[in-house]
């Protein structure tokens, strides 16, 4: 689980389902549980995959939303389509960290953004609302992930 910087050469366009959350741990896990069962088990995801011509790569995005943070579970879009919400992942340089399937998602951003980030020599950009950070699951919701925020280097 190694940090690496990699750049992100035009925004993303990411289209999907949302829930809001307090930004403390045990609300940010319920929520998520949330946000994950009703888009495995209620057509989302079936929606989703049919709008954007993918079965394999998903994202979550979070920003801050003061004073909630608000979880956007989703795939990558061409154009903006009725009945999702959307947000842009910008394009920049980016620390990501690859995590293992069904690790505790917030301990990982926890040591990312408190130890990772840092030790690396740059600080992230996420800090005002509408800023964003995202996890990307390459090969569906239940395999290895990545997490991925916004940095500058110090």
């Amino acid at each position: 689980m190694e940090l690496r910087i990699v750049k992100i050469e035009d925004d993303i366009l990411i289209g999907g389902f949302s829930v809001e959350s307090t930004g403390e741990e045990k609300d940010n896990n319920e929520k998520r549980g949330v946000l994950f069962n009703g888009f495995i088990n209620n057509g989302q995801k079936e929606l989703l995959n049919g709008i954007a011509k993918n079965n394999n790569e998903y994202y979550i995005v979070t920003w801050l939303t003061a004073p909630t943070i608000k979880y956007l579970l989703g795939q990558k879009v061409i154009e903006k389509t009725e009945g999702l919400e959307f947000k842009a992942i910008k394009k920049g340089e980016y620390a990501t960290k690859k995590i293992p399937p069904k690790h505790d998602s917030y301990n990982a951003w926890m040591e990312l953004y408190t130890k990772d980030i840092a030790e690396a020599g740059y600080r992230p950009l996420e800090q005002s609302e509408g800023d964003i950070a995202f996890e990307f699951y390459p090969n569906g919701l239940d395999g290895e992930y990545e997490l991925c925020v916004l940095v500058v280097k110090e």
